[in-house]
């Protein structure tokens, strides 16, 4: 509702919220950390509104950073937070997402939808929308390595129509660039609500991530 346009206003809005006050100190410069030998994928998750807080991220700790999030607007396929796709901080010029490429980090940008997914079912140009949309975001920001879905709460009722929306999206964005990503979040557990046809996703999507025992799993 701000529309904030720098780090700087949402360092103070966060000082003011819960008091802690971001100051620029970058970890890895610290002679008593080691940088960490990665073998594993190592995803992190960088919510536009944290300001300048990524200046004291441990580069080194991450494989994959994910600039969240583009909230899709059910009824258009449109992104809903303008701050995601603000002129001066957003996806396309983020400082935060300038670091982690500066620190040869694959970048993408995760996309949600937590509501009224059958809006978003309903409407085959919502979702060729967001798919065109997706893709304009990728090619707007050199070094762009992908995008992430994150779609939470979905049922058995959303299985055959999301893995149907999967599966264009991952057409049409690894079309427009082969070297693009696409990762998927699952739930830690599903409780027979058969809500992914893995056997469907799997020769489309490139990773899946979740939460296991609170910790995120990288398959």
């Amino acid at each position: 509702n701000y529309s904030f346009s720098k780090d700087t206003q949402w360092d103070s809005l966060n000082t003011i919220e819960n008091g802690t006050v971001y100051q620029a100190n970058p970890i890895q410069s610290k002679s008593s950390v080691l940088p960490c030998t990665l073998n594993k994928k190592v995803y992190g998750w960088h919510p536009y509104w944290v300001g300048s807080v990524y200046t004291n991220y441990d580069w080194s700790m991450l494989s994959d950073f994910c600039y969240f999030d583009y909230e899709v607007n059910p009824s258009t396929g449109n992104n809903a937070a303008s701050s995601f796709t603000n002129v001066t901080t957003g996806w396309a010029n983020s400082a935060a997402v300038t670091a982690a490429i500066s620190h040869s980090i694959n970048v993408h940008f995760c996309a949600t939808l937590f509501a009224s997914h059958s809006t978003f079912w309903a409407s085959s140009t919502a979702q060729q929308t967001f798919i065109t949309n997706a893709i304009n975001l990728l090619n707007s920001r050199p070094g762009s390595n992908g995008i992430n879905i994150d779609f939470e709460g979905m049922g058995s009722a959303d299985k055959v129509p999301f893995t149907t929306f999967m599966t264009n999206l991952c057409n049409q964005v690894h079309a427009a660039n082969s070297n693009y990503k696409v990762t998927m979040a699952l739930y830690a557990v599903e409780w027979g609500s058969n809500t992914f046809d893995i056997a469907a996703l799997n020769p489309l999507v490139d990773n899946f991530n979740g939460p296991c025992k609170g910790k995120w799993l990288i398959i």
